[in-house]
């Protein structure tokens, strides 16, 4: 089927009923429209940002294909288009393919894709139908339809890679994120390309000492109803993407609806959602705003253990796109939220049999963050500029009552921090086999830490603040038309101890075939310490001799081969270094979640390296299937030399995620049923001995000096279930759906502790069965 593409897409203009009440009451308005969407966007071109037209816009379905050309603008509208799964293949004579495997069309929603093609240096007659170029193996790109697909994910990005190779969770009653064995710490969160302070809610969540850390939470604080097509970036990170030595969550916002308003309400015993989008004007620009209020309470009265905490969080955001402006295509985005916990103690003292039962906690935390991006044409060549400002503050008041209380009974903890993030960067290409990118890229933080007492005793209180500038210049080169060079270098250079190191990088594919790709890459990382770590190195005074950055060296071989355009298997040998991290003789302050509070007496290092391996069948004919297998060894080395197990070391992970859905098709509309599993497990995580004697002698917990991360966690695994029901009508689509985390209730251990209540080593263990109930309606 052929349809002409239409230029330009014009609003249509609808009477706004304000209220809940009202917008649910126009889901049921009766409608005249066939059961269809349509999927519009404009076509344009990487480097130079410029529209592409002649290109063949195509969706595929099984036997079904549905087919437009952009027009001289670029644009392109496919029109109608059946609900259901399609993989979107675009194509133009001059450019490399380019493939989406899954693009979801419902009935409620028209789909805005832009796409953007890369030019390819081969004769044409070389240019092939359906042969897109394999992505870099570190880009694991993830979608919003998977969000809403995958077993208990809520929505989460961060819980979402957790069906990649070498990834797995500290705990899963937060969205910690290792990779291959090594601490969180190393995970950077940008949005729009820029980065932000961390957007989650609850980061004291899955935390052992309880308190706050700076690279996760219990929950995202980006609702799903805002994500684009993005990426979990690891391995040999470019040039672009620094200040980040395991990770980079590159969270992509997409444009609000440009044809018309539409809305979505969602209630979940996690929360509620309320979002509305449209356009603003008739040039394509666009806004999108979603709200989020907290209703875990509700699982509470449904007997769910959360320890006895009161939860709630509620948080905005917002994207608005300006699509002709003189500064070219402008971008805004803002991001806001607030959360809190409290644990109280047990009104009658007989019934307390444990630490929690007589303690009281008070957490409360909120983040601010707002930003916007720019692109224009320059000549052949495209500059894109970005700002954004965010905020964090956070709170942690402790306190034990009764008897047999530790030796520090009460605690405080406050946390502030404000960054100014800002990016400037410059594509050209020259000739046909080579695109130069050069930038500069800046944070310029400062924080407030006060916590007391430390685990080591005392009291820290400081501010800190730094600049950290990183100039860079990238190359991508096509050497032969099946072998590409991606090279690189950057400077980063930060203020606080004046240190500057260059980093480069570098990326070398082969694609013999376009079924087949190789690659080899390296890259040189750095990463500024946290604020709590900077103020420990801070109260050392001018005789510190360790690093504000740390550093990271990444080699990989790995290897794809897409047998069929529904199907990918890939597999990488990787070797990872990481260097000057602050130390004692036998610890280093990257074993740990949170903030270690003691004082380093030198540097240490550490290392992974492993194999990744995976196989994945897009969404097609009702069934999407994932596996990811994972066997690595990740070691550190304090300033004695001697290579130890690192806490998250498991060793091993593998996962399972597939589904399958079926579709009834009826004249008043469709029906589509869902079956979706994940099987995740991984080896025990390592801990350090509790020395209970002397924990009871000095009234505070001690672990074994001699014997650090010896000991060994139970096997962790979890099998997670969603099944759904989803009802396409004309002009809206409902959703029923039930997600149940750890289907089977199995026990796994978090980590031990000392009690001092029970005056003896206690088990804390991770989430039992978890069941989420969720109602959805788009219009």
């Amino acid at each position: 089927m052929s349809r002409p593409a239409i230029h330009p897409i014009s609003a249509r203009k609808c009477k706004w009923k304000p209220g809940l009440l009202g917008m649910l009451l126009l889901a049921w308005q009766p409608a005249a429209a066939q059961l269809s969407q349509s999927v519009r966007g404009r076509v344009t071109e990487g480097a130079s940002g410029r529209p592409i037209g002649g290109a063949q816009v195509e969706l595929v379905s099984g036997e079904q294909h549905y087919q437009t050309d952009s027009d001289s603008l670029g644009y392109y509208v496919v029109s109608p288009v059946p609900p259901g799964y399609y993989r979107l293949q675009v194509q133009r004579l001059g450019y490399h393919p380019y493939q989406e495997p899954e693009l979801v069309v419902e009935s409620s929603k028209v789909v805005y894709r832009p796409l953007v093609l890369q030019t390819a240096a081969v004769a044409l007659g070389e240019v092939q139908v359906g042969a897109p170029q394999l992505s870099s193996l570190h880009q694991r790109e993830f979608t919003a339809a998977q969000t809403q697909r995958f077993p208990a994910t809520f929505f989460d990005p961060a819980r979402l890679v957790l069906s990649q190779p070498g990834i797995t969770q500290a705990n899963d009653q937060a969205n910690h994120v290792v990779v291959h064995g090594l601490a969180p710490q190393g995970i950077q969160w940008r949005l729009q390309g820029l980065p932000i302070l961390n957007p989650n809610h609850l980061s004291n969540a899955g935390v052992r000492s309880d308190r706050a850390t700076g690279s996760g939470g219990g929950v995202n604080m980006l609702s799903g109803q805002l994500l684009a097509n993005s990426a979990f970036r690891t391995g040999a990170l470019s040039s672009r993407f620094g200040n980040a030595v395991s990770g980079v969550f590159d969270i992509n916002l997409r444009p609000g609806s440009a044809a018309r308003r539409e809305h979505t309400f969602q209630a979940s015993l996690l929360g509620l959602d309320l979002a509305t989008e449209g356009p603003l004007g008739a040039d394509h620009s666009t806004y999108l705003v979603n709200y989020r209020y907290s209703t875990v309470g509700l699982l509470g009265l449904l007997g769910v253990d959360f320890g006895g905490e009161s939860i709630r969080y509620q948080d905005v955001s917002a994207h608005v796109q300006l699509e002709k402006t003189a500064l070219g295509q402008l971008s805004f985005f803002v991001l806001a939220g607030n959360n809190a916990n409290e644990l109280r103690p047990l009104d009658d003292s007989l019934s307390w049999e444990q630490d929690k039962n007589r303690q009281r906690i008070d957490f409360r935390s909120s983040l601010a963050a707002a930003g916007m991006s720019q692109s224009a044409s320059i000549g052949k060549g495209q500059w894109q500029n970005g700002l954004a400002f965010s905020t964090l503050r956070s709170v942690r008041e402790q306190a034990w009552l009764g008897s047999r209380r530790p030796l520090r009974s009460q605690a405080y903890d406050r946390q502030t921090a404000r960054q100014l993030s800002a990016y400037s960067r410059y594509l050209r290409p020259l000739g046909s086999r080579l695109l130069l990118e050069a930038g500069v890229q800046a944070q310029a933080q400062h924080g407030e830490e006060h916590s007391t007492p430390l685990p080591a005793g005392g009291e820290l209180r400081a501010d800190i603040s730094y600049t950290l500038v990183q100039p860079y210049v990238q190359a991508d080169w096509v050497l032969l038309p099946a072998l590409t060079l991606q090279t690189g270098l950057r400077l980063s250079y930060l203020s606080w101890d004046q240190q500057a190191r260059p980093e480069p990088y570098g990326l070398l594919a082969w694609q013999p075939v376009p079924a087949h790709r190789f690659q080899l890459s390296y890259s040189r990382q750095s990463q500024v310490l946290s604020n709590g770590q900077l103020a420990l190195l801070q109260a050392q005074g001018p005789a510190r001799r360790i690093s504000g950055l740390i550093g990271s060296h990444y080699s990989g071989l790995g290897w794809a081969w897409r047998p069929r355009p529904v199907l990918r298997l890939t597999a990488e040998v990787f070797y990872q270094q990481l260097r000057q991290l602050p130390a004692s003789a036998r610890d280093v302050w990257w074993n740990y979640l949170g903030e270690p509070g003691w004082q380093p007496t030198g540097q240490g290092h550490a290392c992974t390296f492993g194999v990744d391996a995976s196989l994945q069948r897009s969404f097609s004919r009702g069934l999407y299937y994932q596996l990811a297998a994972s066997v690595f060894d990740a070691r550190y080395a304090g300033t004695d030399g001697q290579l130890r197990n690192t806490p998250f070391n498991s060793r091993w992970a593998g996962a399972f995620t597939g589904g399958k859905e079926w579709t009834k098709q009826k004249a008043a509309g469709q029906r589509v049923w869902g079956l979706n599993l994940r099987l995740h497990s991984r080896g025990g995580y390592y801990f350090t001995a509790i020395d209970e004697a002397q924990s009871l002698l000095q009234r505070q917990e001690v672990d074994d000096p001699s014997k650090p991360y010896q000991e060994r966690l139970p096997t962790n695994f979890s099998l997670d279930l969603r099944l759904s029901h989803t009802r396409h009508k004309p002009g809206y689509t409902r959703l029923w759906s039930l997600d149940l985390q750890n289907l089977t209730g199995t026990p796994n251990v978090g980590w031990y502790y000392y009690d001092f209540w029970k005056q003896a080593r206690s088990r804390q263990f991770q989430q039992g069965l978890i069941p989420v109930l969720a109602y959805r309606i788009q219009f």
